[in-house]
């Protein structure tokens, strides 16, 4: 639930008349959710599937006494997305190159999904970039391979942009600049290892990884521009952020705002370049 933080940051960029200005977008888990509706001219309606979803029939942790997920992604991706929120089959023609980002749930090796721009393509390669076992079910099958959330491996996708050779990134980011994932807690291990032992290695280290990108985004955003431009949006230090698995409407409306008004504050900056983001 905290990706309505980016799915707000996308609101203003798209109000803005700014998407245009970036060839591809790049999304990871929620945040590939959001990255399709903004490819496809919606970003708004990214914004009302986070609320619409935001009940227990989407998010129960009571399902786990009876050995389902706590997340129910066939209520969002079969109902919320496929049928009352459909991608727009003209704004993915259109608009930005979308890809979404996955792990190989045999190999553990990182996917970057392409060629995403019928409805349904991009439908099946965010579930699959949506899938933690535990929390929302089983990896998903795309293209003939068993895939899980991209976050195991790369949560913040800029990187997968400058392998592909991207010059100008630009990486929205739900969390302040300075905050470092904690280690994982030993029971989350314990469940992981019960339900996906290949996964459990990559939710170890996970928080190392993330570190480590967090901190060369720091560094990137005030280092001399003598390679690819990366700038990122994060929001304020002292922010109350809405928990993941949160079904609390009035806060996930504010954390909305919270990235919509960092998107405007930085947009206000005179140094804030877009004109060649990819």
């Amino acid at each position: 639930m905290r990706g309505c933080v980016s799915a707000g940051m996308c609101v203003v960029l798209e109000a803005a008349g700014l998407i245009p200005a970036f060839d591809r977008i790049y999304g990871c888990s929620a945040g590939a959710l959001n990255g399709a509706f903004t490819a496809a001219g919606q970003a708004k309606l990214a914004t009302r599937t986070y609320i619409e979803s935001a009940s227990r029939r989407f998010i129960d942790g009571r399902r786990l006494l009876r050995g389902r997920p706590i997340v129910d992604l066939d209520l969002l991706f079969d109902e919320l997305v496929a049928h009352k929120r459909p991608f727009s089959s003209t704004g993915l023609a259109n608009g930005p190159e979308f890809r979404a980002l996955a792990v190989s749930a045999r190999t553990r090796q990182l996917r970057v999904l392409s060629d995403l721009r019928s409805p349904g393509d991009a439908l099946r390669a965010v579930r699959a970039s949506c899938a933690v076992p535990l929390l929302n079910g089983a990896p998903q099958n795309f293209r003939g391979e068993r895939l899980v959330d991209g976050g195991f491996v790369e949560s913040v996708p800029y990187r997968s942009a400058l392998r592909d050779g991207a010059t100008h990134v630009l990486v929205l980011r739900s969390r302040p600049a300075g905050y470092r994932l904690p280690p994982h807690r030993t029971f989350e291990q314990l469940a992981m290892n019960v339900v996906s032992p290949k996964l459990v290695s990559l939710l170890r280290t996970r928080p190392a990884r993330y570190n480590s990108a967090a901190h060369e985004l720091e560094t990137l955003a005030t280092a001399a521009p003598s390679g690819p431009s990366v700038t990122q949006v994060t929001v304020p230090e002292d922010c109350r952020l809405v928990e993941h698995v949160s079904t609390d409407v009035r806060q996930i409306r504010a954390c909305i705002q919270v990235g919509e008004a960092a998107v405007a504050a930085f947009l206000e900056r005179p140094e804030a370049p877009l004109e060649a983001a990819a």
